[in-house]
């Protein structure tokens, strides 16, 4: 028997061998593209988005928000509906359309409470009230954000979740887990051959 010399000799189960073919190709497939390309790429479906957005009433945009000043942007856009909790949006992209987003804070609390205009006063209670297990008022925005594979036409799909939730149509029902502040789907089952065709 023939023992490896560090570091390999340290390494714990099998190697990521599939891992490491995935970014060889990804890295491949990036190499085909101009990172100009993808600038602009993420620059236009940012301003589509941001057009989008602005269209409702309902939806206050955190941060920046004029699709035509993109220079200094990346394509990362938070947002909320109304008063709902974020936590909730985010349940419903997930659940009833397959969306991914982010929802919270970002880990970036205290420029969030700026952004949403949380005093001192608020923050304290806040802070109490996570003490005592309860997160179920925390505030926070959902957060799109975009990559070299995503389209115009998942834009227009978010878009027309985003309207079913303003108009209070969305199909399931959601329960709070206060000690979290998450929200799960309550006897909802997902078709997911509405999502999938084999």
């Amino acid at each position: 028997m023939h023992w490896a010399d560090l570091p390999e000799k340290e390494e714990a189960g099998s190697p990521n061998v599939v891992g490491a073919i995935a970014l060889a190709k990804a890295i491949q497939v990036l190499n085909d593209f101009t990172m100009e390309a993808l600038d602009e790429h993420e620059k236009s479906l940012t301003k589509y988005l941001l057009e989008r957005l602005n269209d409702r009433k309902e939806i206050s945009i955190l941060g920046p928000h004029n699709p035509n000043d993109l220079e200094n942007r990346l394509g990362v856009v938070a947002f909320n509906i109304g008063t709902l909790p974020n936590q909730l949006v985010a349940a419903i992209f997930s659940a009833e359309a397959g969306i991914g987003v982010r929802s919270g804070c970002f880990c970036a609390h205290p420029y969030l409470k700026k952004l949403m205009k949380v005093d001192k006063k608020e923050s304290d209670e806040l802070i109490q009230k996570i003490i005592s297990g309860d997160k179920s008022e925390l505030p926070g925005a959902v957060r799109v954000s975009f990559g070299a594979y995503n389209t115009f036409e998942e834009i227009d799909r978010l878009i027309d979740i985003i309207d079913i939730i303003i108009k209070g149509k969305h199909k399931g029902k959601y329960k709070l887990v206060k000690e979290y502040g998450v929200f799960y789907p309550e006897n909802f089952t997902i078709k997911y051959s509405d999502y999938f065709s084999l």
